[in-house]
Order: structure tokens, then sequence, then C-alpha cells
């Protein structure tokens, strides 16, 4: 019996250590990055706010705000049609990012993402998406980075 509940112990363990330690680095940073977030160095904030209005409108959204805080929207899916929209209101995709100057020529590039019923109405509804839908977030960063860290060699 002590074996069992001994090996139940160190299962247990390891699972928590398996999880602590599988590279989630939203739990390591600050809260407002946990959705969707990537770090760059090397760059002006003003190049990396370029770069991201390039990615999100590669990706169908219009800007609706620029500067630091930046907000893209696009037509909802059909699925978020169907999912979200009461009495047939159009449901937008609403993305709010900011670029966050770090100092030492670092900035991080986060971003929340919500459904938006009736968007621009007195009866507008933003309804945040949540963790387990930020993996098409996660990539437009992901994106973000790369497009800022891609290295164009120019021979004379």
């Amino acid at each position: 019996m002590k074996e069992i509940v001994r090996r139940m112990l160190w299962i247990g363990a390891a699972s928590v250590l398996w999880v602590g330690g599988s590279g989630c680095q939203s739990m390591m940073g600050p809260a407002s990055a946990s959705f969707a977030s990537v770090t760059i160095g090397g760059y002006e904030p003003r190049e990396v706010i370029a770069t991201t209005i390039k990615v999100f409108e590669s990706h169908g959204y219009k800007t609706i705000v620029t500067g630091e805080n930046l907000i893209f929207e696009r037509e909802g899916s059909q699925w978020d049609q169907t999912a979200y929209a009461i009495g047939g209101s159009p449901v937008v995709n609403r993305v709010r990012a900011q670029v966050v100057d770090l100092g030492g020529a670092a900035c991080r590039v986060q971003c929340t993402a919500y459904i938006v019923r009736d968007p621009g109405t007195s009866y507008e509804d933003a309804i945040r998406l949540q963790s387990p839908r930020s993996g098409p977030y996660r990539e437009m960063m992901n994106e973000v980075m790369r497009r800022m860290t891609d290295v164009t060699i120019v021979k004379p």
C-alpha cells in the first residue's frame, strides 16, 4: 500500500514539474501579455508598429486606430456569426494590440482578441476570447517577429 501511495505522489510531482516546465511563457510574463505576445529586440517601436499593421492587414484586418495602442477589425467568420450573432446583427473580430517599449532597444507586441456584437452601436457587446482560442493571434505575433528579424542581403 505504501508503495502505491509513493508512486502516486511521485507521478503527481512529476506531472507538476512537466506542466510547469513545458514552456508556458505566458505564465511568466505580465498578465497583459498572456493572450498572445512576442518580444523583439533591436528595433524602434515605430518600426514594430508599422510591421504589426502590415501583418494584421495581410490577414484581412482593417486598422481602426494607430499609435502604440492599435485596434484591428475584420468581419467575423461564419462560425463567429453562427455562435455569437443575435437576431442577424453583425459580428466582428476585434484585436487590441499594443507595442510596449521595454527599453534597451526591445519591444513587446501583445494583443487581446474579442468577438464584438453590434459593433459601433450603443448595443455593442465585446466578448474577450480566452487563451484556448489564441492560436491564430500567436501566429500573427510570431509573423511580426519573423518579418522584423528577416535579413535581406543586398549584393552590390
